[in-house]
């Protein structure tokens, strides 16, 4: 602007020295002092169209990045609370967990008057298997039965970590009959890993008429278990009531 200015003045020094003509000379630098506002005004304009270009493309990369941040942070967060509910040895589901999904599939199968059977088992004398073998061996036992559940459980099954040796399977829209077939299957596949270990098994069923709270049900599935242990060998019981 001061530039500008400096030019304006001289401009109209030279204008005013070369025109004799007054009327002439007046309407020269008036013509002038036009001419060079004009420019201000477009330099002034097309700065401000630049301006608004640069911060409206800052805006939007401002946007996307704080969108981007928005969805890693949603995915971190689905991520950790998924992790929150998996059993860390088995990479089954941990006991919280598996009350929340059965209190929900109790709920659904009650709404669908569709049967729903908890499988409950544990492993025969794994104490003594520690105290024999080493706590590795018991890991890894624990470990073989987490792989095949994962394995043999459908989309819609919730295979579960109960706590020590012990573990459930939420099996939805299934009887005991059913139920007793997912059992061998497991005991199948577990006995050509172990032969010499063995697992107690405990079946309850709701549904589809008559349906019990989830603790009633893993009460129920759990007497079934040590009826089946009381027997010994690989056992399967089913609730009576």
């Amino acid at each position: 602007l001061s530039a500008v200015k400096v030019l304006k003045d001289k401009l109209s020094e030279i204008i005013r020295d070369e025109t004799s003509e007054a009327e002439l000379r007046d309407a020269t630098v008036n013509a002038l002092d036009k001419l060079l506002c004009f420019d201000i005004e477009l330099v002034f304009d097309t700065y401000i169209r630049s301006l608004v270009t640069v911060v409206k493309s800052e805006k939007d990369k401002s946007e996307k990045y704080a969108l981007s941040l928005e969805e890693k942070v949603a995915e971190r967060t689905q991520a950790l609370q998924e992790l929150a509910r998996r059993d860390g040895l088995t990479g089954l589901y941990n006991h919280r967990a598996f009350l929340e999904f059965l209190k929900r599939d109790i709920a659904s199968a009650h709404r669908n008057n569709l049967p729903l059977s908890l499988l409950y088992f544990d492993v025969d004398k794994f104490k003594l298997i520690n105290d024999q073998k080493g706590h590795v061996m018991g890991d890894k036992i624990l470990q073989t039965i987490g792989k095949i559940l994962s394995e043999i459980s459908r989309e819609v099954d919730v295979p579960c970590r109960y706590g020590g040796d012990e573990f459930c399977v939420i099996l939805s829209g299934c009887t005991v009959e059913e139920a007793k077939n997912f059992c061998q299957r497991l005991q199948e596949q577990f006995s050509a890993q172990h032969e010499d270990i063995t697992l107690s098994m405990g079946i309850a069923q709701t549904g589809p008429e008559i349906f019990h709270d989830h603790d009633e049900l893993i009460k129920r599935a759990d007497e079934a278990m040590y009826l089946a242990k009381k027997t010994g060998g690989f056992q399967v019981e089913i609730s009576s009531v």
